[in-house]
């Protein structure tokens, strides 16, 4: 998704104000429309829904544009084996996110063939909690149902073919809400040239607590990520602009 800019002004205020209220309006939204730089919130608020108006009303007319935005939470690629464990609410722009978006490039740091990414949601261990289902084609189906596992990728062991990774998206819907939670994910965990393939996975976990914390790690004993996986937390949020008529 492309990252939104103000229009490049085209004009000195004195001869076109309008296109400037925007901007104006976004200053008094990050400035002033805050508790925190109020002892009486309550009364300034007022004050400041105020001379929002009166900037909508006697300088140019406005209309609200709301859009679709997003931010980068978290970005690692340890240099050592590693799993990813990220405490969500570490992020100031995480409050305001209504989807998180996981890009994974992994490899296993141990020998085996094929092995499985886990992912725990606030911490949770409790397998029972959790549901996976895989659906996938390679040589073969590989369409299963998993039931108490916290499966959502695929992954190569060290011993497959050197540079190849794990490379899935996974997506958590409404993170921040009070329903129960669901994850969904799709790509690839190709390790040989004759063993292309395709994954996707969906996760449940029976649980209504918002997210406050995700753990992405090997399920295969002993085995964390190698080093240079890489792991990217995106956070889409819903954001209002003033746009001049």
């Amino acid at each position: 998704m492309a990252e939104f800019h103000y229009p490049q002004p085209t004009a000195s205020p004195y001869s076109d104000i309008a296109q400037y209220v925007p901007l104006l309006l976004t200053a008094i939204d990050a400035a002033l429309d805050r508790g925190d730089v109020w002892d009486d919130f309550t009364v300034a608020n007022g004050y400041v829904e105020d001379l929002k108006a009166w900037i909508q009303d006697f300088i140019a007319p406005m209309t609200i544009k709301t859009l679709q935005t997003e931010v980068v939470l978290y970005d690692s690629e340890p240099t050592n084996a590693a799993l990813f464990d990220v405490t969500l609410t570490d992020f100031a722009d995480y409050a305001n996110c209504t989807d998180l978006e996981i890009h994974l490039k992994a490899r296993g740091d141990a020998a085996f063939t094929l092995g499985f990414v886990r992912l725990l949601f606030n911490n949770d261990t409790t397998t029972s909690n959790y549901d996976s289902v895989r659906v996938g084609q390679a040589a073969a189906t590989t369409n299963a149902t998993y039931n108490g596992t916290l499966r959502i990728a695929t992954v190569c062991g060290s011993n497959q073919l050197g540079g190849a990774y794990t490379d899935f998206v996974i997506q958590i819907p409404l993170c921040n809400d009070t329903h129960l939670k669901k994850a969904y994910s799709q790509g690839s965990s190709a390790f040989t040239t004759a063993n292309a393939g395709y994954d996707a996975f969906a996760l449940f976990w029976n649980n209504d607590s918002p997210l406050t914390r995700i753990k992405l790690d090997v399920e295969n004993a002993n085995a964390n990520f190698a080093p240079y996986s890489r792991c990217r937390i995106i956070g889409h949020k819903t954001e209002s602009i003033y746009v001049a008529e």
